[in-house]
């Protein structure tokens, strides 16, 4: 887990390592359910920075980690909510 960039503090959306995005097929736009110790929370994928390239963030804004009560650093699971043919 790591900061998310001030212009994405609450708008619920996640940005994701581009080289585990591919691995995992998520795409930008995909809803990915964030989870930790039995707490769940929804976000939107949306495009990473190039230099987060194979660093395995996840970066998500403090409301968010708040609901999953973790902190940064701190390991959760993602799903991908959207299943491709």
């Amino acid at each position: 887990m790591a900061e998310a960039e001030q212009r994405d503090v609450g708008r619920k959306i996640a940005r994701v390592d581009p080289l585990l995005a591919e691995r995992l097929n998520i795409a930008t736009g995909d809803a990915l359910e964030l989870s930790s110790l039995g707490k769940k929370t929804t976000v939107l994928n949306w495009p990473a920075r190039e230099t987060d390239r194979g660093k395995g963030l996840i970066r998500i804004d403090g409301y968010t980690r708040n609901r999953l009560d973790i902190g940064i650093n701190d390991s959760i699971e993602l799903k991908s909510r959207i299943t491709r043919s």
